[in-house]
């Protein structure tokens, strides 16, 4: 058998997982209702409107009012972005976006590989830590490691990197990597 990334013999399978910053499902009157308390009515306004039409328009709205609510503007990475308003689109417009119908709870309890659940505190307005705990729950007994990091919002690489970093190394030093 040929030996896979990091010894792993069945590289068809990950060794681990990291879910970072993420959600098994989303809750938009939840959503709309975080960000008019953290922005006013306004961010609700402007998130309601990029979740019915996701036209170009309305998600570079969203990016200028909404998006800093929850995440540190990370200029540098958005400069090299390459946008696609028609895939934004799809997970988002009215009525059958796929934000509206994913639920993937269920499915978490197929995985079968250690996973580190990453969270930010309750800065991530998005993905709050109750949404990873949800995540962390769903999963196989004794596979989920979660980790909520103080001081960080969505993507708690960009506020904490030396945290992230030492999670990352902690988790992946206790993974027992299969080799031939």
């Amino acid at each position: 058998m040929q030996r896979g990334p990091l010894g792993v013999c069945r590289p068809d399978h990950p060794a681990a997982l990291v879910l970072s910053s993420t959600a098994a499902r989303m809750n938009l009157d939840e959503l709309a209702t975080r960000f008019e308390r953290a922005g006013g009515v306004a961010a609700r306004r402007t998130a309601e409107r990029m979740w019915t039409m996701a036209d170009e328009a309305s998600l570079i709205e969203y990016a200028k009012v909404v998006l800093p609510l929850y995440a540190t503007p990370d200029r540098e990475p958005l400069a090299r972005v390459i946008r696609r308003y028609d895939v934004a689109g799809h997970f988002y417009r009215a009525p059958d976006g796929e934000i509206r119908r994913f639920y993937f709870r269920p499915a978490l309890a197929r995985i079968r590989c250690p996973v580190l659940v990453l969270s930010g505190d309750d800065g991530d307005l998005i993905t709050p830590p109750v949404s990873a705990r949800e995540i962390a729950l769903a999963l196989p007994s004794g596979l989920a490691r979660f980790e909520c990091l103080a001081h960080c919002r969505h993507g708690p690489f960009r506020d904490d990197p030396v945290a992230v970093e030492n999670v990352l190394r902690s988790f992946i030093s206790g993974v027992h990597f299969a080799s031939n």
